[in-house]
C-alpha cells in the first residue's frame, strides 16, 4: 500500500470512529470521494485497485471527502463538506462495479454493464404489476435486442410483488443507454426511474 493510501485509510479510520451508523441515501455512506471518483471504505485496502486509488488521490490534489456511516460529509481536514459542492461522482462499490451518481450527492443516474457483440445480460428489478406498476423500457434496437422478459412472484399469494427480468443481446459495438420507467400508464410521471448505460465491445 502507498503512503498516500495508507493517509487516506487512517484518517478515515479516525473520522469512521467519531460518527454513528445510519442508513444511507445517495452515494453511499462509508465512502472516500476523491475528486469525481469515490470508493467503498472496505476497497482501500485492495492491491488490485491500488495504483487506480492513487492515481485518483493525486487528480484530487491530495485531498478527499469522506461520506461517513451516518451519511455526513467531511473533508480530510474533518471539517464539514457541502453536498452541494460536489460534482457527478462515479462510485465504485465493494462489488467493483460503478455507478454513477448527480451532482450535489444527488440520485442515481446510471448503473454500467460492459458486454461482448453477441452476449446476453439481464436486468432484475423489484416489480408488482397487480398495483397498475410496470417498467416501461426506452433503448436503441439498433444496439440492443430485448430477447426476453419473465416475472417471479416473491410468492403464492394473490397480489405479491416480485423480481421483473429483462434479458437483453448486444447487436453491434458501441455505448447505449436502457431508461427504464417504473409507472402507471394512466398516469403522468412515474414512481422510480433508471438509467444503464452499455458499453458493448
Amino acid at each position: 500500500m502507498t503512503s498516500e493510501m495508507c493517509r487516506i485509510l487512517a484518517a478515515v479510520i479516525c473520522l469512521a470512529l467519531l460518527m454513528p451508523c445510519s442508513v444511507q441515501a445517495a452515494i453511499p455512506n462509508n465512502t472516500v470521494i476523491l475528486g469525481g471518483v469515490a470508493y467503498d471504505v472496505s476497497l482501500l485496502n485492495d492491491p488490485s485497485l491500488a495504483a487506480e486509488i492513487t492515481a485518483a488521490y493525486a487528480a484530487s490534489l491530495s485531498h478527499f471527502i469522506y461520506k461517513t456511516c451516518a451519511g455526513s460529509l467531511l473533508s480530510d481536514t474533518r471539517e464539514p463538506f457541502a453536498s452541494s459542492s460536489l460534482g457527478t461522482v462515479t462510485y465504485v462499490g465493494p462489488d467493483k462495479k460503478p455507478t454513477r451518481y448527480a451532482a450535489g450527492d444527488g440520485a442515481l443516474v446510471s448503473t454500467v454493464v460492459n458486454t461482448n457483440v453477441g452476449s446476453q445480460f439481464e436486468i432484475a428489478l423489484d416489480s408488482n404489476p397487480t398495483t397498475g406498476y410496470s417498467w416501461r423500457l426506452q433503448f436503441d434496437e439498433t444496439y440492443l435486442t430485448l430477447a426476453d422478459t419473465r416475472f417471479q412472484p416473491s410468492s403464492p399469494l394473490i397480489g405479491a410483488g416480485g423480481i421483473e427480468t429483462f434479458v437483453f443481446t448486444a447487436g453491434r459495438v458501441g455505448d447505449v443507454e436502457i431508461r427504464l420507467e417504473y409507472k402507471r400508464v394512466w398516469e403522468p410521471g412515474f414512481a422510480s426511474f433508471i438509467v444503464y448505460t452499455v458499453h458493448i465491445r
